[in-house]
């Protein structure tokens, strides 16, 4: 919806955006989401395992993942590796 809105302000007509939408796949690639999650997981992790272990760890983690739009069977999974390493 807001590329939409940024193309018409651009000066692009109604019929071409559609057109272009129609033709563009925006699905999420479900290996490139994951390895965002991993990237963000582990930057994450770092940050607030200074302060923070074991559950509430594992929680403020998920709540960051979460909040940044990631999918939470996404996340359960990152945690699960996380787990067993």
């Amino acid at each position: 919806m807001q590329a939409k809105q940024s193309l018409i302000q651009k000066g692009f007509t109604q019929g071409a955006i559609e057109i272009a939408s129609q033709e563009v796949d925006l699905s999420p690639d479900e290996d490139d989401e994951m390895d965002a999650v991993r990237y963000q997981g582990e930057k994450i992790w770092t940050k607030h395992a200074r302060k923070h272990e074991g559950f509430q760890l594992k929680q403020k983690v998920m709540a960051s993942l979460y909040q940044k739009g990631f999918k939470v069977d996404l996340i359960n999974q990152y945690l699960d590796e996380k787990e067993e390493d």
